[in-house]
């Protein structure tokens, strides 16, 4: 009878070491998916975030409520040909 509890045992340690085992891989899958290490962001998206923080340092930023950046950004097609720095 000892052996059947202790093979019952082994079956829920087992069970419980793949549970966490396929978490694991599912949590580190999101992180690399939403949290990519920085190594794989690119150099030019870098780039523009250290220029944007540079700008808003030396104060040449725009600066709207909500309602005017929805409008702004939302109606906008030119964005995309200019450089923004937008504080809210």
């Amino acid at each position: 009878m000892e052996a059947v509890a202790n093979l019952d045992e082994l079956k829920l340690e087992l069970k419980n070491e793949l549970r966490r085992e396929i978490l694991t891989e599912v949590l580190d899958i999101i992180r690399d998916e939403f949290y990519p290490p920085e190594e794989k962001i690119r150099k030019e998206f870098i780039r523009k975030v250290e220029e944007a923080e540079r700008r808003v340092k030396e104060g040449k930023f725009s600066k709207y409520t909500v309602e005017e950046f929805e409008g702004v950004v939302l109606n906008s097609n030119s964005l995309s040909e200019h450089s923004h720095t937008f504080v809210i």
